[in-house]
C-alpha cells in the first residue's frame, strides 16, 4: 500500500494499516517528514501515534519516501485548501495523481480520502486517463476496466484518531459497483466499523454534508 501524504491523516492512516500487517510506503514531499518517520518518530502530535509509528518501523511494515513505488493500493490524502477567492483547491490531488500515474499496473486500486468538492474522483479518473491512456479507467465508455477508483472519506475527531479510523463507520464510493467493493474489501482489513458503499459523488456529498452540519452546529453554539 502506497499513502500519498503523510499529515494528520495520512500517517495515523499508513500506521494503522501497517499494524494490521500489510507493507505500506509513506510518500510526502517533505524531507524532515520522510526522515522523522524512516527513524520512528512523529512530526505531528496525536494520541498514541508516536508508539504505533515506532513499532511499525521497527518491524519494517512502514518505510516513507520522497519518490512512490509501484504498488497494490494508493490511498491519497493530501490537503484540499480554500484558495483565496473561497474556492476549493484540488491541485494537490490532481498533483497526486499526476505522481501515481507512471506506477500504476492493471488491478491497482486508488482511493481518495482528502475532503473534496463533489466530482473531485472523477477528475482525478480523469487526470489518469490523460496520463496512462494504455490503462483503461472506470465509468468511460469502453468495456471493462484495469484499475478501480473510489472516495473514502475520513471521520475523525483529533485527539481520538487512531480510535476513530477504526471503529468508525465508513462511506466508500466508488465510480462504478465494482470500484466500491475493490476498496471496500481493502478497508476491511483494518476498520471494525461498518463500511456502506455507494458512488463516489455521493460519498464526497456525504462527507461535505457531515462538515457543514459540523460547522453550524459548532457556529450556533459560539453564538449562544
Amino acid at each position: 500500500v502506497a499513502v500519498i501524504g503523510l499529515r494528520y491523516i495520512g500517517l495515523p492512516t499508513a500506521a494503522l494499516i501497517a499494524r494490521s500487517g500489510m507493507s505500506v510506503l509513506g510518500v510526502d514531499v517533505t524531507q524532515h517528514v520522510v526522515e522523522t518517520v524512516n527513524s520512528g518518530k512523529v512530526h505531528i502530535e496525536e494520541v498514541d501515534l508516536d508508539g504505533l509509528v515506532q513499532g511499525v518501523v521497527a518491524r519494517g511494515t512502514l518505510r516513507a519516501s520522497l519518490s512512490v513505488e509501484p504498488s497494490d493500493v494508493f490511498v491519497i490524502a493530501v490537503p484540499t485548501p480554500v484558495s483565496e477567492d473561497h474556492a476549493p483547491d484540488i491541485s494537490y490531488v490532481l498533483s497526486a495523481a499526476r505522481t501515481i500515474a507512471p506506477v500504476l499496473t492493471a488491478g491497482n486500486v486508488i482511493i481518495l480520502e482528502s475532503t473534496s468538492p463533489v466530482g473531485t474522483t472523477e477528475a482525478m479518473r480523469d487526470e489518469l486517463q490523460k496520463l496512462r491512456p494504455d490503462l483503461r479507467m472506470p465509468g468511460l465508455p469502453g468495456n471493462g476496466a484495469d484499475v478501480s477508483i473510489a472516495y473514502c472519506p475520513e471521520r475523525v475527531l483529533p485527539g481520538r484518531i487512531l480510535i476513530e479510523l477504526v471503529n468508525n463507520d465508513r462511506c466508500i464510493g466508488g465510480i462504478t459497483p465494482r470500484c466500491a467493493r475493490k476498496a471496500l474489501s481493502f478497508y476491511r482489513k483494518f476498520v471494525r466499523g461498518e463500511c456502506i458503499t455507494t458512488t463516489a459523488r455521493s460519498a464526497e456529498m456525504v462527507k461535505l454534508v457531515e462538515n457543514s452540519y459540523r460547522d453550524v452546529n459548532i457556529a450556533f453554539a459560539n453564538e449562544l
